[in-house]
């Protein structure tokens, strides 16, 4: 029905308009059964790096079907946007502001299967997973919607932890690092500062909730280490950790557990 590319917020992705695809009643109907390993990427399996460039391929398999459409979107547990979409060829268009990707007309016409690839560029650090949502039209190319099938897939990729490194805070002269990340329990604050007072370590979850405290005195210059073992029913997951040294200094990360 949309030669010319899917509407936005036709993807599948569950918190984007519940999960809407074009198998509805007032479109090509039927059901959009799940399939798997129809999005792949060049993303290493360590995960992304933040603002760095990928290519990501959406692939249909159908015998006997001679037009083919699709649209993808990456996005986080939210529905909010990862990154941005950007076309590498004239058989896909972007559209709201790089949140989803479709067909063209000229990259609708194919036998049996199409594959579109286009580049993405990751978002930004401490971001955290994101899925990769897709629809896809299977279509016979009669000129009605009756014959043609709808399909999904989705494709999770990691965020490359490696990259989350500490870094001074020079206007303060407050110099520190926080390790392991991953962490398996405990973690290790080492910090040189020119100020004493206090510094308040907090474990924060994704939804800003405050999950642990570590409060402790500290005195100004040399090397210190301040040690934060994390209760037992702290669940595996992504966190922020923010550091407040006296009243001057903020700071704050993402860390793996």
């Amino acid at each position: 029905t949309y030669k010319a590319g899917a509407p936005s917020g036709h993807a599948g992705a569950p918190n984007d308009f519940s999960a809407r695809t074009c198998a509805i009643s007032t479109c090509h109907g039927g059901s959009a059964p799940l399939q798997n390993g129809w999005i792949t990427s060049n993303v290493p399996s360590k995960g992304y790096r933040a603002d760095s460039t990928y290519n990501i391929t959406f692939k249909v398999i159908a015998g006997g079907k001679s037009r083919f459409g699709y649209m993808g979107s990456p996005q986080d547990g939210m529905g909010n946007q990862m990154g941005s979409f950007t076309t590498l060829d004239s058989k896909s268009q972007i559209r709201d502001a790089g949140k989803y990707t479709t067909h063209t007309t000229l990259g609708t016409n194919s036998v049996d299967s199409a594959a579109w690839t286009v580049e993405w560029v990751a978002p930004t650090l401490g971001s955290g997973n994101v899925t990769m949502y897709a629809a896809f039209n299977a279509a016979n190319n009669n000129g009605t919607k009756t014959g043609d099938v709808i399909y999904t897939s989705n494709l999770l990729i990691q965020e490359d932890t490696s990259a989350l490194t500490f870094i001074a805070n020079i206007e303060f002269d407050f110099q520190y690092n926080l390790y392991p990340n991953p962490s398996n329990g405990n973690i290790f604050l080492d910090f040189r500062t020119n100020k004493g007072g206090n510094i308040t370590i907090n474990l924060m979850n994704l939804q800003g909730q405050q999950v642990q405290t570590l409060m402790s005195e500290y005195r100004s210059g040399g090397h210190q280490t301040l040690s934060l073992s994390l209760e037992e029913s702290i669940p595996e997951g992504m966190y922020f950790i923010w550091i407040r040294a006296g009243d001057d200094n903020y700071f704050e990360k993402l860390i793996v557990l």
